[in-house]
């Protein structure tokens, strides 16, 4: 079975059919679970392509979550490429619908937000 260490700034690749996608490990958050934070970016290289890790970091963020790195890395759904500690975001700010588990709805009225490692709030 794969073995990782994982530490704030690895980068990862995703081979995908298209292409190949890249995310990075961000930091812990111990307000949701201890879960840990990626921000994925949204440019997609080309197969061939191996771009600088530094211009993979300093791209446009596609979107943040909440995930399990190792458990992914197991599966062989991607692979760590390297680190940097280039634009390490801090206090991303997260949010979680409270009536989500009701199936009923469509529209979610009852939110609580937060920053990584912070308290949540709310609305």
């Amino acid at each position: 079975m794969k073995q990782i260490r994982i530490n704030t700034g690895d980068v990862f690749e995703v081979s995908l059919e298209s292409g190949k996608k890249y995310f990075q490990f961000i930091g812990l958050d111990i307000t949701q679970l201890n879960s840990e934070v990626i921000r994925a970016f949204s440019r997609l290289y080309e197969n061939e392509e191996n771009p600088p890790i530094e211009d993979i970091v300093t791209g446009e963020i596609e979107f943040h979550a909440h995930t399990m790195i190792r458990l992914g890395y197991k599966m062989g759904l991607y692979e760590k490429i390297g680190n940097s500690s280039s634009n390490l975001e801090e206090n991303v700010t997260c949010r979680q619908a409270v009536d989500s588990g009701n199936i009923e709805n469509r529209i979610y009225t009852d939110w609580v937000t937060w920053k990584t490692a912070k308290e949540m709030k709310k609305y």
